[in-house]
């Protein structure tokens, strides 16, 4: 069974691509704030084959590993080489999609078959237009990598921002004055993320103290802080129309 201690690391890659490895790693992750991404060079990923390991990330609907498909994984560990292309943006700022991996051979795929690695949730390396590119960006869940990033580098600055406010002021009184200081923090952040490019707009709603049950203001628990916020996304496709007249 995977383990790993510390913290201090977000992503998480293996040299093995063997099914049973990466399931292991996987349904490690999954209960983490974490990211794992995974390569596999297996024959059955884009066939219709449902006990592939593509298929079985799909099924499970992880949502914190994403896998590419590659003939070379082994050799070439395309895994690595898009880790290293991407997760040094800062959160928000970039997309998974339409990225050239160094030292990476591009795979040679029919249409039926990325139809089926698109079905399973699963990206691959293939030449558009003459350029060697990364697609689709996917977690196996179905969601975006870059979107699940920036939903954990939010959190994360949440926890920091408003931990630094109680561990340095003398105290945050449960009153409104005290409630704006923990509204602040969360603006601020998700601010930070429309400046980067992430979120595109945001809401934060404060309770009002006396607005919060007195059981929990007596348990010192200010409860009731809520944020919505709309991704900025990406485009992935386009689709133009035209009209043409003589």
């Amino acid at each position: 069974e995977a383990s790993f201690e510390g913290a201090d690391w977000y992503v998480v890659l293996i040299d093995s691509k063997d099914k049973a490895d990466i399931l292991d790693v996987a349904n490690t992750v999954e209960a983490m704030n974490k990211l794992f991404v995974a390569a596999t060079a297996d024959a059955d990923v884009p066939t219709s084959v449902t006990t592939d390991i593509a298929s079985e990330l799909s099924e499970k609907k992880m949502d914190r590993t994403a896998l590419i498909y590659s003939e070379k994984a082994a050799e070439e560990h395309p895994d690595a080489a898009w880790v290293g292309q991407c997760i040094t943006a800062v959160a928000g700022s970039n997309s998974w999609e339409y990225k050239t991996l160094n030292g990476v051979t591009r795979s040679k795929l029919r249409d039926n078959q990325i139809s089926i690695l698109e079905g399973k949730n699963c990206n691959y390396y293939i030449r558009v237009l003459g350029a060697d590119i990364t697609r689709k960006g996917y977690l196996s869940s179905g969601d975006w990598i870059d979107s699940r990033i920036l939903t954990d580098w939010i959190n994360a600055r949440f926890q920091e921002r408003i931990f630094f406010r109680k561990k340095n002021l003398p105290k945050i009184p449960m009153t409104d004055s005290g409630i704006a200081i923990i509204e602040l923090e969360m603006r601020d952040v998700l601010s930070e993320a429309q400046s980067n490019g992430g979120v595109a707009e945001f809401d934060v709603r404060a309770p009002r103290a006396l607005g919060i049950p007195e059981i929990e203001r007596a348990r010192r628990n200010a409860d009731g802080f809520r944020w919505v916020a709309r991704y900025a996304g990406a485009i992935s496709t386009t689709t133009l129309r035209g009209v043409v007249h003589y």
